[in-house]
């Protein structure tokens, strides 16, 4: 058995920027700003956060009194739950969850351009790092009652560059 295209269920691409001391702020409250200013047919689903921890460095013991919870992006879906924003301080994520179209880069590249662009403007950014783009499928592989499976007998994978310019070759991960 050979999956040769998998079902892409969803596809997201992120920006991430470089940042400086003096790049603005970015909180809670700035978060859902930009995103009921920006995004009015998106609504807020939660804020995310990352724990820092602080480790006492003569016990080497998890100090919770003075470890902290830092605010790292909102995110926001549509109504019909078929596209998706990210955004934190330093990055910028739009995904495309399958509804109606397939989830592809050709099918979300002028949209994602579009809203990116509101990112940059209201963070007053300008200088993107990289640029990623990422595609979950969801498949069931049949064991047929083997203990182990190779996945070199269900998948061929291989890059495939987009075929109008969108950044630099450097830029692209796979």
């Amino acid at each position: 058995m050979e999956f040769k295209k998998p079902p892409v269920v969803e596809a997201w691409i992120a920006f991430k920027f470089d940042l400086s001391e003096e790049s603005a702020a970015w909180d809670e409250s700035t978060a859902e700003y930009f995103i009921k200013e920006h995004f009015r047919d998106f609504k807020i689903e939660g804020c995310f956060g990352f724990s820092k921890l602080f480790i006492d460095n003569k016990t080497h013991n998890i100090d919770l009194a003075k470890s902290q919870i830092i605010f790292d992006r909102v995110r926001a879906f549509t109504e019909q739950k078929d596209y998706c924003v990210q955004a934190g301080r330093g990055i910028f994520i739009l995904n495309q969850i399958k509804k109606d179209d397939w989830p592809s880069f050709d099918n979300m590249r002028d949209r994602v351009l579009e809203e990116v662009q509101k990112y940059i403007d209201f963070r007053g950014l300008d200088d993107i790092a990289t640029v990623s783009l990422h595609y979950r499928d969801i498949i069931s592989i049949p064991r047929d009652g083997k203990e182990y499976i190779d996945l070199k007998e269900f998948f061929h994978v291989y890059t495939e560059m987009p075929e109008r310019p969108f950044g630099v070759v450097s830029g692209f991960n796979f």
